[in-house]
């Protein structure tokens, strides 16, 4: 997904600032973003524990 943003945020191909701007304040570069730290957040399920299910993560990233 960060790939998608650098492409919407570059001046390659011309898109007018504002309208860079209006995308990249779009909820779903939010939404990922939140989504991204919520996971990097979870446990890694080392040492015999098992990994939680979805519900969980949906729960942390609301």
């Amino acid at each position: 997904f960060e790939l998608v943003r650098e492409l919407v945020g570059s001046e390659r191909y011309g898109l007018a600032p504002e309208t860079r701007q209006s995308l990249l304040s779009l909820r779903i570069f939010q939404q990922m973003d939140g989504a991204i730290l919520c996971l990097l957040q979870q446990p890694g399920g080392a040492g015999g524990v098992p990994p939680r299910p979805w519900p969980s993560l949906r729960h942390c990233c609301e």
